[in-house]
């Protein structure tokens, strides 16, 4: 398994409050080791694919962030990715441990950052 957290630096400590506009998505595989940096290179920055098609395309099996918009929660089901929610604020660390336990919430329908639907 592939696991995606959106982040604002290549080296950054925390989860960014925000998905699709997250510059880069800090990767890991299921026992928290990490995998690499993915360059956002979806429609937010001037490619193709919506954030959850780039990520698919990209291997990515979970995403564990912060918010999501609901289209977003939405294509991601569709494509088979599966949607964990940290806490805002959460360092990566924290949230890949808590989602190791099985202890962050998993997106169902109807989940997803009304105000904010372009995330």
């Amino acid at each position: 398994m592939k696991i995606a957290l959106p982040v604002m630096e290549k080296e950054a400590e925390n989860v960014s409050l925000h998905f699709g506009p997250s510059p880069y998505f800090l990767l890991f595989d299921e026992n928290g080791k990490e995998a690499g940096v993915l360059e956002n290179k979806s429609s937010h920055f001037g490619g193709a694919k919506l954030p959850p098609e780039f990520l698919r395309e990209n291997g990515v099996d979970c995403v564990i962030c912060c918010d999501m918009g609901p289209n977003a929660v939405q294509m991601c089901s569709k494509l088979g990715i599966e949607v964990h929610f940290a806490q805002p604020g959460s360092g990566v660390e924290e949230a890949l441990t808590l989602f190791r336990q099985g202890k962050l919430r998993k997106a169902g329908e109807g989940d997803g950052c009304e105000s904010h639907k372009e995330h």
